[in-house]
């Protein structure tokens, strides 16, 4: 009976045959895959879902497509193009996710799509920064984020995607601070070498991070307190760790109430609050 339990006539344990071991792993791998809410099928990456092959009944939402919602602080802009929503933030990659029909909730609707949800809801709305009104509010959850804005119906002004989009110009506006900060240092820092800002975005600790792109391609990231103040960081970003968003077509050049530089006549001037032109976009043209 000892024998059969794996002990041997001289007392030594011995292994079990191998094909206990694959079933008592087997057995194992199922018990650990239920006690996680999971079982071994489930592991495998989901394709990402498609908008629906049928047309969208529209007649009862808030806002017929086209539309858009933005937001700031942070400042951020979903818009709908040809069956999905088109998500934006300063900075960031843009996030594409399908439009499905949307649910009620009382008088709001929300579309829940992976990886976005939006709610709309009537009611005043106001974007201080834009000085846009609407009576259609927005929320949206991306990644645990919740932004809070405005609904419009129609395009958002220009292009759905453009580079030069309200959510750019609404971010430099407000950012100014951070923004000439940073810019003081890099001049400091390269002995006066013109750059531009290629990105824009919020960082943990309540700082703002600003990229620079000098007239000879090389990448900086800067980060200065959102509010104004010292930097706290200026770091050099190595060809190889640069993101395909830091190096987009956007490239905004600071300049407070100063003329184009000379060399890029086409560059399309930026104006903040109280119409003071903060800066200018540049083509992909002009060379700094």
């Amino acid at each position: 009976m000892a024998a059969a339990c794996g002990e041997a006539d001289d007392g030594s344990v011995s292994a079990p045959p191998e094909a206990e071991l694959v079933a008592e792993n087997e057995i194992a791998t199922e018990l650990a895959a239920e006690s996680d809410g999971f079982t071994p099928e489930t592991i495998d990456d989901a394709p990402p879902p498609a908008p629906p092959e049928e047309p969208l009944d529209t007649s009862g939402w808030l806002l017929e497509p086209p539309f858009y919602a933005a937001g700031d602080e942070p400042f951020w802009q979903l818009s709908t193009f040809d069956g999905w929503f088109v998500f934006q933030r300063l900075g960031l990659a843009e996030i594409d996710a399908p439009i499905f029909q949307p649910e009620s909730d009382g008088g709001a609707q929300i579309f829940e799509t992976d990886p976005i949800i939006l709610r709309l809801e009537r009611g005043a709305c106001r974007l201080a920064t834009a000085s846009a009104s609407s009576s259609v509010s927005a929320s949206g959850v991306f990644d645990g984020v919740e932004y809070l804005g405005c609904a419009f119906a129609g395009a958002p002004p220009g292009e759905a995607v453009a580079d030069t989009s309200p959510v750019w110009t609404d971010g430099l506006a407000t950012s100014l601070a951070p923004i000439d900060a940073c810019v003081t240092a890099f001049e400091a820092a390269s002995g006066g070498e013109a750059s531009a800002i290629t990105a824009l975005y919020p960082r943990e600790g309540n700082l703002t991070a600003v990229v620079f792109q000098s007239a000879t391609g090389r990448l900086s990231e800067c980060g200065a307190p959102s509010s104004g103040g010292d930097i706290v960081f200026l770091d050099p970003i190595e060809p190889g760790d640069a993101d395909d968003w830091m190096v987009g077509d956007i490239r905004f050049l600071r300049a407070d109430n100063m003329p184009p530089p000379e060399n890029c006549p086409d560059a399309e001037p930026v104006f903040g609050r109280g119409d003071n032109l903060i800066g200018y976009y540049l083509s992909p043209e002009c060379r700094l």
